[in-house]
């Protein structure tokens, strides 16, 4: 098999994507938003089988998940205060 010139390795090429992707960041976010959005509306168009009442209110599971997600990046910065070492640690 004959290796072409202009065919860049595996790494390079997942490099490539990382630079193309920071540089089309402003359209990932907004295709981002747009999916939720999308995601948010569809609830209102099929039946839920929920356990419990609440579970079938709109967008229940999405302030859920943000609450969740809000809650674990507070506990851990305050974990990190408990748990933090000093700069020099290891050199001592």
């Amino acid at each position: 098999m004959k290796k072409e010139p202009n065919q860049a390795p595996p790494l390079n090429a997942l490099a490539t994507l990382f630079d193309a992707c920071a540089r089309h960041a402003d359209r990932l976010y907004q295709g981002l938003l747009v999916l939720c959005i999308g995601l948010f509306m569809a609830e209102f168009f099929y039946h839920k089988h929920g356990h419990f009442d609440f579970e079938n209110i709109p967008g229940f599971y999405l302030f859920y998940g943000f609450i969740a997600y809000c809650t674990i990046v507070l506990s851990a910065k305050q974990l990190r205060k408990i748990l933090q070492r000093k700069e020099n640690y290891y050199d001592e």
